[in-house]
């Protein structure tokens, strides 16, 4: 085996670890994430049903909250792998990055 290599088992093994140790903050971040996610998807309904000339723009919003999450995401789990102390700001501080995200994905 090389040195940079590793098996399922040490993977899983450091993932669990590293889990207990911030479960509290993953769960609390879980949290916001899903309900920053679903505001926009709320006004899209709404505006769908009420408003149906301007359900496009709540679309269009939710899909970029959906990116910068994702970028919130890649931020926050390289900082756990690093063993630096991730925060919830740092779900929606990258929004600098989107277009790169954009252009990568």
């Amino acid at each position: 085996m090389s040195q940079n290599s590793f098996t399922i088992k040490e993977a899983l093994s450091y993932g669990w670890k590293n889990f207990r140790k911030n479960w509290k903050f993953l769960i609390l971040f879980f949290v916001v994430v899903i309900i920053v996610g679903a505001i926009p998807n709320w006004m899209h309904d709404w505006a769908r049903d009420n408003l149906p000339s301007i359900s496009f723009v709540f679309s269009i919003a939710g899909w970029v909250v959906q990116m910068i999450t994702s970028i919130g995401i890649i931020v926050v789990s390289l900082k756990l792998v690093d063993g630096k102390k991730p925060e919830i700001k740092d779900a929606y501080q990258h929004y600098n990055l989107l277009l790169n995200y954009f252009l990568g994905t």
